[in-house]
């Protein structure tokens, strides 16, 4: 091409050369026409080059403009995800210029102010705060703008665009451009409007507290832990005749009278170890005069930040009753004596045939003990027959009350059956007297009772046979009944006397409300007295504490499990070796898993598997920092997991609530479970679930162990930290709680985080992420996608990240989805914060690891 232009050139050249050179006018033209196409290749030749540099200008342009605006929409959506939390967070968010005036708001920060959010632009805080708020603001913008420190926790009133007034608490920050100049201001307003109102009315309740205190007839004093007086009322006062700066110099032992104070130091020594709510005691204390005076007095405990600073005392002077008291018991004793030593069976009874007095002479002839006898009504110690005939006779007796009202103490002797403690029945002659007022109102009964038996054995020999062995049968049923529904009705009442002391704790005493629930807790006394009564009817044995194996009574109840949920439910045990000892009763543990099974069974109409393990864990701090009533420490734990229908997250929360129950009416109480829980904790322990609709249940029992060997066993501290990392790791975590902590001991670790709350964010955010992800650590079971699809799916955009499985299904219930294969990377929930580190850098260092091979 070169050698081409060359020789164009050259003719060019010879074209303008002067005309007298020219010799042959032929070849004159044929010159013309070789210039004329060296001059047309040459503008080809130009053409070309320049169309060639401007199609690579243009395509570098096209690239320019496509990556500007992917850069764009970048931004565009980072603005959105940034504008669409600060509309959904619950706290306020606002942006301000220099001087103040509005430049953003979000929903919540205009809804807290009153006003839409187009008007709040341009507002400065002059317009709906006073004088002395938009001050006080002003200082607060200067200092920020001055330091540079943000300013926190700032309470200001604000004016409402209807004229209200609310509180808000703020945080400033200063706001600066990329130059690192003040722009302005951006803060944080969280509504405490609430909680300014309760402030108030929290103070004026105390007012109005000390206002019934000092004007009440009741002493009330209050004492430290010690026992040292703290404050008085004027009625107390009054009575000890001690001034206020008297008194406190005193003990509350130092008033008692000397033969009464190892037990009053006994008594509140108890209240405080045990943490009673409330003792009543009656003790008879030295006045300043020297006087005795007998106090009856409710003491509670005063609690400051979980830790008892004292008690709260509201007593009465019953030093008149305790005089009368003592006059009567003389006479009494007198009485008492008489009635005591005599052979017959001397007793009383009310209008309602209860008992209120029976002498000694009962154990003789029936064999129960004076308080078993009271206990009873004279309708239960009679044959039905035999009450048939007192009740004529009753009858009769209050037939004659206006016809004879003169005759006060009429008398009424009966040959009557009574049933002994033993079973058997003994024949009586019973006089019975009648007494009545003087207006001849009929208020009780005086009887005297002479056993006959011999009398009448031969006669009824045949029939006692007969009623023993009808009874004996009835002693049974009865006891098989108490025995079914006890327990059951003593958790309902549980419950019932449970919530009304805390409404009693929280009432004042002039509370309207407080005698309606005084005697529901009365009633919820009366009905707890009579099923212990029906325990001891029926010979249950008492619980007691023992310190046990809960392998030993799983192996022990394993043939009744098995018979219990049905031959279509397949029964696992893994029971571990070396299992910790736990200290509960035997008997409440068998109910747990009983109960238990119960539900795991009904959660499998159609069959499944019911596996349970055992296992001693270590729980630590930050374990407990996230789970209420948890303590540190080392537990063993029971695992009860089926493979049911699972729960929904509403059913999870209510799952242990009394009463509460997913089955059809008359097919469930809902105690059960809320039975298991108040086991565990009166055990010490804590119970969980973890559950998600068709991935079925697991219920997590935690116990504390018990070492009680005679030397104290201390476990090492080797001392060995895990190594740091720096590595990227893609969490996966459904529940929110669960993910920040693992985020916050990831990072705190030297790891990148990459967090996502299911398996397609899990997805989008990988596929964004240009540099390697070392290692997912995701939940197995999630909703819309498991941990073992999202680990398939991303096999081709990252396939050296190893992968490690978490999840609070113990592994076997895992087994039964078919997710743990041989090879797979997995860490059980819950985790402790070294247990995640270890096993995050176990994994990360692993050599040859086929997290993806094993999934196949």
């Amino acid at each position: 091409m070169r050698s081409q232009n060359n020789t164009n050139e050259h003719l060019i050249d010879e074209l303008n050369q002067p005309l007298h050179r020219i010799i042959d006018p032929g070849q004159l033209k044929d010159k013309r026409k070789q210039t004329e196409e060296a001059y047309r290749e040459l503008l080809e030749e130009l053409v070309e080059e320049r169309t060639a540099k401007l199609r690579n200008a243009n395509k570098q342009l096209q690239q320019e403009i496509t990556e500007h605006k992917q850069a764009e929409e970048t931004l565009r959506k980072s603005e959105e995800r940034y504008r669409t939390i600060l509309e959904i967070i619950e706290e306020g968010y606002f942006e301000v210029d220099i001087a103040g005036n509005f430049t953003f708001v979000n929903d919540r920060e205009a809804s807290f102010l009153g006003y839409p959010k187009e008007e709040l632009i341009g507002m400065n805080n002059r317009q709906y705060t006073d004088q002395e708020t938009s001050k006080k603001l002003f200082q607060v913008f200067s200092k920020v703008y001055i330091t540079g420190e943000p300013a926190k926790e700032l309470d200001i009133e604000v004016i409402k665009k209807d004229g209200t007034k609310g509180f808000i608490e703020i945080w400033v920050y200063l706001k600066k451009d990329s130059a690192g100049q003040p722009t302005g201001f951006r803060g944080i307003a969280r509504d405490i409007t609430e909680r300014k109102r309760a402030e108030k009315a929290l103070e004026d309740s105390a007012k109005r507290y000390r206002e019934v205190v000092e004007s009440a007839t009741e002493i009330i004093y209050t004492v430290d832990v010690k026992g040292n007086f703290t404050y008085a009322n004027p009625a107390g006062l009054k009575v000890t005749g001690y001034s206020q700066a008297e008194l406190q110099k005193l003990n509350y032992v130092d008033l008692v009278l000397p033969e009464h104070r190892e037990r009053a130091m006994e008594i509140y020594v108890k209240q405080f170890r045990e943490k009673l709510s409330m003792t009543y005691v009656e003790f008879p204390f030295f006045s300043k005069r020297g006087e005795i005076i007998w106090f009856g007095q409710n003491s509670t405990l005063v609690v400051e930040s979980d830790r008892i600073i004292g008690f709260h005392i509201i007593a009465r002077d019953i030093t008149q009753r305790k005089k009368a008291e003592e006059a009567l018991q003389k006479s009494e004793n007198g009485y008492r004596i008489l009635a005591e030593n005599v052979t017959d069976m001397i007793w009383t009874a009310d209008m309602n045939l209860r008992f209120t007095y029976i002498s000694p002479s009962v154990t003789r002839m029936l064999g129960y003990s004076v308080t078993e006898a009271m206990s009873q009504t004279v309708e239960e110690t009679l044959t039905p027959s035999s009450f048939e005939v007192a009740m004529e006779v009753f009858a009769e007796e209050l037939a004659k009350e206006q016809s004879d009202g003169k005759d006060l103490f009429r008398s009424r002797t009966l040959e009557l059956e009574e049933n002994c403690k033993d079973g058997s029945t003994v024949w009586t002659e019973s006089t019975m007297t009648f007494l009545r007022e003087l207006d001849g109102r009929p208020v009780g009964i005086l009887g005297i009772t002479r056993d006959i038996t011999e009398r009448k054995k031969h006669e009824q020999e045949k029939t006692n046979l007969e009623e023993q062995l009808r009874q004996s049968q009835k002693m049974e049923a009865i006891g098989q009944l108490a025995g079914g529904v006890a327990h059951d009705f003593n958790n309902l009442l549980t419950v019932i006397k449970g919530y009304s002391q805390l409404s009693l704790n929280e009432m004042k005493e002039n509370d309207p409300l407080r005698e309606s629930i005084e005697e529901v807790r009365n009633a919820a006394d009366r009905a707890a007295d009579l099923t212990r009564k029906l325990l001891a009817f029926s010979c249950r044995q008492v619980l007691e504490m023992k310190v046990l194996d809960l392998n030993t009574v799983l192996r022990d109840l394993e043939r009744m499990l098995r018979r219990l949920i049905g031959e279509d439910i397949e029964l696992v045990t893994i029971l571990t070796d070396g299992l910790g000892r736990v200290k509960t009763d035997p008997g409440w543990v068998e109910q747990i898993i009983m109960n238990l099974a119960v539900n795991a069974r009904d959660a499998m109409p159609n069959g499944g598997k019911l596996t349970i393990e055992t296992a001693n864990v270590e729980l630590d701090g930050a374990y407990a920092h996230k789970h209420i009533d948890v303590t540190p420490g080392r537990y063993v734990m029971l695992s009860m997991s089926d493979t049911g229908m699972g729960m929904t997250p509403e059913v999870r929360k209510q799952v242990f609530e009394p009463f509460f129950t997913t089955k059809e009416k008359g097919k469930g109480t809902g105690l059960g479970l809320s039975t298991v829980y108040g086991i565990v904790k009166q055990s010490g322990g804590n119970i969980w679930v973890y559950s998600e609709p068709g991935l079925g249940t697991t219920f997590k029992i935690y116990l504390p162990r018990a070492d009680e060997s005679i030397e104290e066993v201390r476990e090492k501290v080797t001392g060995e930290e895990v190594s740091r990392g720096c590595e990227t790791i893609l969490l996966v975590e459904d529940e929110e709680s669960v993910r920040r902590l693992t985020v916050e001991i990831l990072k705190r670790q030297g790891y990148e985080v990459l967090e996502a709350s299911c398996g397609d964010d899990a997805l989008v955010l990988s596929k964004g992420h240009k540099e390697p992800i070392h290692i997912m650590l995701t939940d197995v079971v999630m909703p819309g996608m498991s941990g073992r699809e999202l680990a398939n799916q991303l096999k081709p955009f990252h396939p050296k990240m190893k992968v490690l499985y978490m999840s609070g299904y113990t592994d076997n219930t895992i087994i039964n989805h078919g997710i743990l294969n041989e090879g797979i990377n997995y860490i059980q929930k819950p985790f402790t914060v070294d247990g995640l580190t270890k096993r995050v850098r176990e994994v990360l260092d692993k050599v040859g690891d086929r997290s993806y091979e094993s999934l196949r």
